[in-house]
């Protein structure tokens, strides 16, 4: 099974911090604070390096 990915962007405007979430064409929009959207995303940076060994 090859791996397609989910496609994570965030953005941050003056209507808040946001997650944008892209899998297989679709599109999931959440408002989080952004230091908790940055912690997210280091945890699934460390995630990542860690399947690479």
């Amino acid at each position: 099974m090859e791996d397609q990915g989910v496609m994570v962007f965030f953005y941050f405007n003056k209507m808040g911090d946001f997650l944008l979430l892209k899998d297989k064409g679709k599109y999931s929009h959440l408002k989080y604070d952004k230091d908790y959207i940055l912690n997210i995303l280091i945890l699934l940076s460390k995630w990542k390096d860690k399947k690479r060994l």
